[in-house]
């Protein structure tokens, strides 16, 4: 014979997983994804490195972590982009036109990274 259980949904259980994916975020994985890009990130001055950082926004469909970095170029050191200034070739430019992508913030993300 089975018996039968009464269950009870709490009907706050959204806003309790949405505090925690908030906490989540704000406590863990927000430091520990901006300590890697800064860590991963190409460093001629160091300023790229230095102003990388997180924040962690409410919205209607539940928190979001952003990861950016503050340095106007970020962009195109991540993602590589034609060389056009002062017709000068860097190290890493691998021809004529073009700059190699120095990807640091999508590797830093994609590190796994285990329960804590």
């Amino acid at each position: 014979m089975s018996r039968l259980r009464a269950v009870t949904v709490d009907p706050t259980w959204i806003e309790h997983a949405d505090e925690a994916s908030a906490q989540l975020f704000e406590n863990t994985l927000g430091p520990l994804i901006a300590a890697d890009a800064s860590r991963l990130a190409p460093r001629d001055t160091g300023y790229m490195a230095k102003h990388i950082d997180f924040r962690v926004e409410a919205t209607l469909f539940g928190s979001i972590l952003f990861v950016e970095s503050h340095a106007d170029y970020s962009a195109w050191v991540e993602l590589g982009h034609r060389n056009v200034a002062w017709g000068k070739q860097p190290p890493h430019a691998t021809g004529r036109d073009y700059i190699e992508a120095q990807p640091f913030l999508r590797p830093a993300l994609y590190i796994t990274r285990g329960a804590t």
